[in-house]
This record gives structure tokens, C-alpha cells and sequence, in this order.
């Protein structure tokens, strides 16, 4: 079941009242599930200096807009690889060394 929720977002740029720009987050929410990082795509992974976390499986591959940020369970996370199979999609992600979004 798809009953977990996580967003997926991209950084913006906005113009405050000084015509400053200001960064912030455009974000998405999708129903998805976890799942683990298998042993051997972690130990691959670790070859090329990446350190995945999890994955999480979205129930349409339609709801994914290449995002590469996911707030999921209060974190952040950088999107490292994505793999669609039949209508679903799994995004595979890693933290993100970044305050609260």
C-alpha cells in the first residue's frame, strides 16, 4: 500500500519587497512507500562515493516532475537515481546536509 506521504520539491527563486531574491521550495505531496537499498546497490553505490538512505516507491510515475528534493519524515533529501517500473517509480535518495525546508 501507498499510505505514507512524502513532497517532492525544487528551489525557487522569489523577489521580496526590495527586489531582493530569496530562495525557498516549491513542494509537492505524494503518496509513496519505503523500501530498503539492497546490499549490493549499496556496496556499488559506496565505490562512487554515494551513501543512498532508502528508497521511496511512488504509485504513479505520472506524480514525479523531476524533482530532486523529497521532504520525508520531518528530513531532507537529495534525489540520486530514479527507475520506473510499469506505472511506478522509485526514487532512490540520500540526505541532504541542509537546515529545515
Amino acid at each position: 500500500m501507498y499510505n505514507e506521504i512524502a513532497e517532492l520539491g525544487r528551489e525557487t527563486l522569489t523577489q521580496d519587497e526590495y527586489l531582493n531574491e530569496v530562495p525557498g521550495y516549491e513542494w509537492t505531496e505524494v503518496f509513496c512507500k519505503r523500501t530498503s537499498i539492497g546490499q549490493q546497490e549499496f556496496y556499488n553505490s559506496a565505490v562512487v562515493s554515494l551513501k543512498p538512505e532508502f528508497k521511496l516507491i511512488l504509485a504513479d510515475y505520472y506524480d514525479y516532475d523531476n524533482q530532486k528534493i523529497v521532504r520525508y519524515e520531518g528530513k531532507l533529501y537529495d534525489v540520486i537515481r530514479t527507475f520506473i517500473v510499469n506505472n511506478t517509480i522509485e526514487l532512490t535518495v540520500k540526505e541532504r546536509f541542509e537546515k529545515n525546508a
